[in-house]
């Protein structure tokens, strides 16, 4: 794979134009939520925002004010009163791109230009010095089809009879439909072997790819990355008797152009006559996109790519564009029998491009219409070709753009903004699709209260306590039951919570609700209704304090007051995998090397351990811990011919590290439950590789995969998984978490007790084997 880059820039007085219009634009503001047509409207327009984004190759390198053409053409595309202001809402977005390839298409009811009256295209003839003069005007009458083969067939039998060839292929009556046709034909008659007594090489075509989403702030351990790719270009032999003749191909901006052309110009024996500025639009690659109404758009998704690094055609001699027919004609002739072909200067190789260029947006919490819907494209876009589970997810993804694109576009302050983007975000149903907004964190609040809470037999349950003194003087004990929250119920509280949580699976979407049940702005405090022993009632004004962020952390696991390695009875070990430290490993083992089982506490986050601990487990050599796929997109995914998707995956197994170290021979059992996710979810896998270590607990959060981000207007960050994660043996981890062979959950009665019931009901496993 050729990773290419460039600097091209191509600042055309209709692209300044155009920008110029988009700035000054001022569309009336869109009252009420938008109509089927105005949505279907928009959902094109989120669409292809996406393809171009990713696609285009302009988009990598060149910085162009794409997300703010979207914005501005937002209003216009709700404003449209009919189909002709609807594209041309489209074609101003196009413009800023600075691409004629890139346009608004003619419809199919476009009157199309006639065909000729007399001879039909292409027409040929000899000179008097015998040069073949190939004359392609008419584009309509290539939908001759057997005309025009059998024409391409006699001008490949007439090649050898001429000292040079010029092809005449200005266009005077277009037909874009058609316009393949000229390339095929010079394939398939045979006439590009007769060009030429030596091989040819036609130049290649670079386009964008991704293989996986590389996070556009930060980092990932998930490697993923993006790049240019090169296309090779065609080798073309010559035929049998074909002669070293010069050609010459005369052509203007709406000029398909075979590429027989860069490559005779390579090579030194033929060159290029441009009538006006052309670009390699008659050669690069290109896909349609249907807008709706009868409106395509065509996308570009390739440049060519020259041998000596450089983007384009180049042009070995250009004439003014007002020049007339027969000045460009004779013109052309001349540069013919001068026969000098030299390459014209080439600009410098594109420079490497180490990202593609970043856009910031607006920096206000309640951005404008188009930025709003600006994030419907992007959060849409970024999951369509990126979000490794999207197979999973249980809404079609299209229709949940539909839906909350009018939430979008009617939010009426940042909070209804900020919180539709996290409903539409809910729909990836992903327990990493974590959202970082500030609007969001001040509305479901700052600060902790002086308590952990949990879910326990579906009630939110004081677990352990932040603020003992506080706690004390409260009344508040762990195994006190929260009734109602500031006089709500605490159910109805915990789902309004839940609609603003991505989650793979019930236990973490109700685990994330109990922690921000009592959360609120520092200093401030709520009243809480509890239950506590013997069913007693009481009502508390709970406070809430930033300042008691590290206690809570270091008490919401409610080990923390024990050893992180011991021995339990029964001669079983123990080790706090959320506490233990990657250097603390041997120190395990050694302690733990006579023991007959060991049980691995990963009701939490661990530090990194899994990776030293797995290799201990097993003599096995060149184990595979885990399974990763991820989405490798090489075309943006438009249906358009025998093409219905532009997807494929990567994929490979993880090997356990090697390890010299003595191993160890027990059992192993892995505590689990909600708060298991990632990386504890993957420690897990990596244990079950080595030796079958045991799970015991209840069903983890489900979400596994080299978290990955990006940015939407308003301030939001939005993360996701970015590898879909296997069990070693292909099983499905995402959503369904790693599965207790033994379940067993707390009660509420158990932690009015004191008691770990997960831990005793391992302990019971292991010296009864059941």
């Amino acid at each position: 794979m050729t990773f290419l880059l460039n600097l091209l820039t191509m600042k055309t007085t209709g692209y300044l134009l155009s920008l110029l219009f988009l700035l000054s634009f001022r569309a009336p503001a869109q009252t009420g939520a938008p109509d089927s047509l105005q949505t279907d409207r928009l959902v094109h327009l989120c669409q292809l925002w996406g393809h171009a984004h990713f696609f285009h190759p302009y988009l990598a390198y060149q910085d162009l004010p794409w997300d703010s053409a979207f914005a501005a053409a937002v209003p216009r595309v709700l404003a449209a009163a009919d189909s002709a202001g609807y594209a041309r809402a489209l074609e101003d977005m196009l413009a800023v791109l600075g691409d004629p390839l890139t346009r608004v298409m003619p419809g199919e009811n476009t009157e199309k230009g006639p065909f000729s009256t007399g001879e039909k295209h292409p027409l040929f003839h000899f000179t008097a010095d015998s040069v073949l003069v190939v004359e392609l005007h008419n584009y309509r009458d290539l939908g001759d089809w057997e005309g025009v083969m059998s024409k391409f067939r006699q001008i490949a039998a007439a090649v050898p009879k001429s000292r040079g060839v010029l092809f005449d292929l200005r266009v005077e009556v277009p037909d874009d439909d058609n316009l393949w046709v000229l390339d095929y034909a010079v394939e398939s008659s045979g006439l590009k072997s007769r060009l030429s007594d030596a091989p040819l090489q036609t130049p290649g075509q670079r386009a964008r790819m991704h293989d996986g989403f590389a996070p556009e702030n930060g980092s990932t351990s998930g490697g993923y990355f993006s790049a240019f790719y090169t296309q090779d270009g065609q080798r073309i032999a010559p035929a049998t008797g074909a002669k070293a003749i010069p050609v010459v191909f005369l052509i203007d901006e709406k000029s398909p152009l075979p590429p027989v052309a860069l490559a005779l110009q390579a090579a030194g024996k033929g060159g290029i006559v441009a009538a006006g500025k052309v670009t390699d639009s008659g050669l690069a690659h290109a896909v349609p996109m249907d807008m709706g109404e009868g409106i395509s758009v065509q996308l570009r998704t390739a440049e060519v790519l020259q041998a000596n690094g450089a983007v384009g055609v180049p042009i070995n001699r250009t004439l003014p564009a007002g020049a007339g027919s027969d000045e460009a004609h004779k013109a052309a002739l001349q540069f013919l029998s001068a026969g000098d072909f030299s390459m014209p200067p080439a600009g410098a190789p594109p420079a490497m491009v180490a990202a593609p260029v970043q856009r910031k947006y607006p920096p206000i919490a309640y951005p404008d219409l188009g930025y709003r819907v600006l994030a419907g494209a992007k959060i849409w876009s970024v999951v369509h070709y990126f979000f490794a589970y999207k197979e999973l997810m249980e809404r079609d993804w299209d229709g949940v753009l539909r839906e909350y694109l009018p939430r979008l576009t009617g939010a009426a302050d940042s909070l209804a903004y900020h919180l539709a983007v996290a409903e539409m975000y809910t729909h990836i149903q992903d327990g990493h699709g974590f959202i970082n907004s500030r609007t969001l964190t001040s509305h479901f609040g700052q600060a902790p209260a002086p308590v952990i809470v949990r879910m326990i037999e579906n009630q939110p349950v004081i677990t352990a306590i932040a603020e003992d003194s506080v706690a004390q003087a409260l009344g508040l004990e762990t195994g006190d039951v929260i009734t109602h929250v500031g006089g709500v119920p605490a159910q109805e509280e915990l789902a309004r919570h839940e609609r603003s949580i991505s989650a793979s699976n019930a236990n973490w979407r109700r685990y994330q609700a109990a922690q921000r049940l009592l959360r609120g702005a520092d200093g401030s405090s709520v009243e809480v209704r509890l239950t506590g022993k013997n069913k007693q009632a009481k009502t508390v004004s709970m406070p809430r304090k930033q300042a008691w962020w590290a206690p809570y952390r270091e008490r919401a696991n409610e080990r923390h007051q024990t050893g992180v390695i011991r021995v339990l009875d029964g001669n079983i070990g123990y080790a706090d995998l959320e506490r233990l430290s990657p250097e603390e490993v041997d120190t395990m083992f050694e302690q733990l090397k006579n023991t007959k089982a060991i049980i691995f506490d990963m009701r939490g986050y661990p530090r990194g351990t899994a990776w030293a601990i797995a290799p201990r487990l097993t003599d096995k050599k060149k184990v595979a811990g885990a399974f990763f796929q991820r989405y490798t997109v090489l075309a943006p995914d438009i249906t358009y011919g025998d093409v219905l998707t532009g997807f494929t995956k990567n994929y490979f197994y993880q090997p356990l590290p090697a390890s010299e170290q003595w191993k160890y021979r027990g059992k192993t059992v892995m505590l689990i439950d909600e708060r298991t996710i990632s990386q504890a979810e993957h420690s897990g896998l990596f244990y079950e590789a080595a030796n079958g270590t045991v799970f015991i607990g209840s069903q983890t959060a489900g979400a596994n995969g080299d978290v990955t981000s990006f940015e939407v207007p308003g301030g939001i960050r939005l993360n996701f998984s970015g590898h879909d994660v296997r069990h070693a043996n292909g099983q499905q981890l995402q959503k369904t978490g790693l599965v207790p062979i033994v379940e067993v959950r707390p009660t509420i009665g158990g932690i009015r007790a004191g008691k770990d019931e997960v831990l005793e009901r391992a302990l019971v496993f292991l010296k009864k084997g059941q």
